[in-house]
Formats: structure tokens, sequence, C-alpha cells
């Protein structure tokens, strides 16, 4: 189980905070995670306030790091509309995450997601693409230090 706090000003726009955002994620096999998500309470600076979405989705690991080769997995995962109606998304949304990382020293590895999404919108469906890099480095054996640059679900 892990949990985070969230907050992203859009751009410049208004402000969304998750202050309760959860993740559930047990595995099934060796490789295979099952993942259940909740997207908790956001509260959102000139909008609607409200519960999320919750998620359910597996996460399959592909293939190990090899010396040249980066480990990769795959996250099909899809959004259900379980939240506030100003918030939550008004019908299943479908999302594929291709997932990576690298080792380049026993203290850092760099990683990231490919990930594409079908996004609902008043007039039909769109298709959205985004992709995100991560640079974690360990200072000491207890703790990860991790930094990102873009939204990354790891």
């Amino acid at each position: 189980m892990s949990s985070r706090v969230a907050s992203d000003n859009h751009g410049g726009g208004s402000t969304s905070t998750v202050p309760s955002e959860l993740l559930f994620r047990t595995g099934l096999t060796d490789a295979i995670e099952f993942r259940l998500g909740f997207d908790g309470y956001q509260i959102n600076a000139g909008g609607p306030d409200g519960v999320g979405n919750t998620s359910v989705g597996f996460k399959a690991h592909l293939q190990d790091e090899g010396r040249y080769t980066p480990e990769i997995s795959v996250l099909p995962s899809v959004s259900l509309p379980t939240g506030n109606k100003a918030i939550a998304v008004d019908q299943p949304e479908s999302e594929l995450h291709l997932i990576w990382s690298k080792s380049l020293t026993d203290n850092l590895t760099l990683g990231g997601n490919i990930n594409f999404a079908e996004r609902l919108d008043e007039y039909g469906s769109s298709q959205d693409r985004d992709r995100s890099l991560c640079c974690r480095q360990l200072f000491c054996h207890r703790f990860l230090i991790r930094r990102d640059d873009a939204n990354i679900d790891h």
C-alpha cells in the first residue's frame, strides 16, 4: 500500500490537491501485480471539490534489466466512475503504461513511462499520449529520494 499528496497548477491555472490518494498492490505471481487505486478527495481552487475515481489494473513484468537493456513492465488499467460527478469520469476510461527503468550505478536509477489513455469528452472520445522521466538516487540504504520531472506511476 502506498499513499501520496499531489498538487498541480495545471499550467498556471487552478490548483488541485489530492491529500488522500491510495494505491493497494499485491503480487498474484512473481511477474504479475494486482493494483487497486483511489484518487482520494480533491480540493480544487476555483472549482468543485469531491471524491475522485477508482482504478483497477494489473502490472506485468516483461523483461529483467540486462547489462545494456532496461527492466520493462506494462500496466493496463481502467478508471471507474465511482466518485463525485463534478470530479470523476462519467464512464470507464482505459489506460496503458509502458514502464522502464535502468540502473546507471549502484545508487542511481533512470526510468520512465510511456502512457496511452482514452479520455472521454462531451463529443465522444479522444486519445492522449504522455511520457515521463524519473531519476532516483539512493543516498543511504534506508531512504530513497525520488526526483520527478513529470507524474510517474511506479
